[in-house]
């Protein structure tokens, strides 16, 4: 009778963590609390955060989330949670791949947005645009880079 109180705590606290493809970034800073890193590319945007014992990035596109990916800090996602985000991010038609790494999601009708992957600790859940947003978000980070090592060999 005594677990009945502990397990209802941890399983409500534990939902609000996985988030929703199509929630905007407010709804994300609500969800998550304060951004830790952001990378900016004009119409995507992509946004760390912290909570619990998962670091998430959130990509959008015109301010709505395409693409989440969940990392856990010290162990694996088991089963129960990879389902559990799937299914909270529109993959209950979903079938899986698990003949080739990282294992893999679908939508049954073939297409390849949304999806899924799940590599190691981390899996990444994406929409409709998700995979352009990602696109979009790796040519700002790349010349964020490129900006900081030519400033930093310009002072040399």
């Amino acid at each position: 009778m005594r677990l009945f109180p502990i397990w209802i705590i941890v399983w409500v606290t534990a939902i609000p963590i996985f988030g929703r493809l199509g929630e905007t970034e407010s709804q994300c800073v609500q969800r998550y609390g304060d951004e830790i890193i952001v990378t900016d590319s004009g119409r995507a945007r992509s946004a760390e955060f912290i909570k619990g014992d998962y670091v998430l990035v959130v990509t959008f596109l015109d301010g709505v989330s395409v693409c989440e990916a969940y990392n856990k800090h010290n162990s694996m996602f088991n089963d129960e949670e990879v389902k559990e985000i799937i299914a909270k991010n529109g993959g209950q038609n979903w079938k899986v791949d698990s003949s080739q790494y990282p294992r893999s999601w679908t939508p049954t009708d073939g297409s390849s947005e949304p999806g899924a992957s799940l590599q190691g600790n981390t899996l990444v859940v994406w929409g409709v645009g998700g995979r352009s947003a990602l696109a979009l978000i790796k040519s700002a980070s790349d010349a964020q880079q490129q900006a900081k090592a030519k400033d930093a060999t310009a002072g040399l």
